[in-house]
């Protein structure tokens, strides 16, 4: 087993890639861990390449070096002691669930009561663990309070919020923090990725690798970002009927309240960051920018206006976002916005 099983697969995040790596290394492994982290920074991945080395499945391991992709959670399907759950979906409307069954981690600790198909390693992964129910969270308290010898329960969470302080207090937790931009930028020219883009990307990323190389093979989503953002970008210049055209045009017609409040909060997304780009180039902080291929627009953008004034705009658009979270009209939010700017 490389002694770098981890931190080899991963961009960033060394320190959490080390402890990974030193435990597989001194077989000090805990029970129970919780993968804690925004989206996108490389939690999964980190868990693939931590699993495929707990497991002695090398051979995954190597074969997702070569690809440049990580082993997928989903992949460990094939090995018969593994389980996973996560939020399922409606059978109707293909939508996600609110939660985490209690359900699903009922039959997720009878799974775990079985004798190992291997005698080796049992696992366990409850993906998206901020959205266990109470019910689902009490439940699997109870096998985190009785874990039976080599077995491993793994909780992966984007947030805090949501795990119960009873359940957190039985897991070792794993931190993944923002990624620097040269690190993502640096793995971008390091799968060939040409420079101009490897910037562009490691900008728009915002301290996650995960998205970056995303857009890289997605040429779909990065036209639409690209759309996304040369919007927000004109939009800070135009005049007020045209960004008020502009913004009511992102709303789609005949659409439920949440998907025009969803629609609302990219806009707000999209204008946010191309302020927080005018308020770095204000400062004089360049390097700082997430939108370097639109930097001309918004310097001009930037000095016109000055500092104090983006950082209030920046505080509108926050205010708005909020707004929409208590259910605001989307329109009228956006329209605010529009005599704001």
């Amino acid at each position: 087993m490389s002694r770098k099983a981890v931190e080899s697969g991963l961009i960033g995040n060394r320190r959490a890639a080390a402890f990974l790596d030193r435990t597989l290394e001194r077989g000090t492994v805990a029970h129970g861990l919780l993968f804690l982290g925004p989206a996108g920074v490389g939690k999964r991945t980190a868990l693939g390449f931590f699993l495929a080395a707990l497991l002695d499945l090398p051979e995954r391991a190597e074969a997702s070096r070569r690809s440049g992709d990580a082993p997928s959670l989903e992949s460990f399907h094939t090995y018969p002691d593994f389980s996973l759950i996560a939020r399922e979906r409606d059978e109707k409307t293909e939508k996600l669930h609110k939660n985490i069954s209690i359900e699903q981690v009922r039959e997720l600790r009878q799974r775990l009561q079985m004798g190992s198909f291997l005698s080796s390693w049992k696992v366990a992964v409850v993906d998206g663990a901020e959205y266990l129910s109470p019910g689902a969270a009490n439940a699997l308290l109870k096998t985190l309070e009785e874990p039976t010898p080599k077995t491993l329960i793994v909780l992966v969470a984007d947030a805090r919020a949501g795990i119960p302080d009873t359940v957190l207090s039985r897991l070792q937790v794993i931190r993944f923090g923002l990624v620097p931009r040269e690190d993502i930028r640096q793995a971008l020219l390091d799968r060939d990725i040409a420079r101009p883009d490897a910037d562009a990307l490691a900008g728009r990323a915002a301290g996650r690798p995960g998205i970056a190389l995303t857009l890289a093979v997605d040429t779909e989503q990065r036209d639409e970002d690209d759309t996304r953002y040369a919007q927000a970008v004109a939009a800070l210049d135009a005049p007020l009927h045209e960004r008020l055209a502009a913004f009511q045009k992102a709303l789609p017609e005949r659409a439920g309240a949440v998907d025009q409040a969803q629609a609302a909060k990219s806009v707000l997304a999209a204008l946010g960051t191309a302020l927080a780009d005018a308020l770095n180039l204000s400062l004089g902080e360049p390097g700082r920018v997430r939108l370097p291929d639109f930097s001309g627009a918004i310097g001009r953008y930037a000095a016109r206006l000055g500092s104090g004034a983006i950082a209030a705009l920046l505080e509108d658009a926050d205010r708005a976002a909020a707004d929409l979270d208590a259910n605001i009209n989307p329109k009228l939010v956006l329209d605010h916005i529009a005599f704001m700017l």
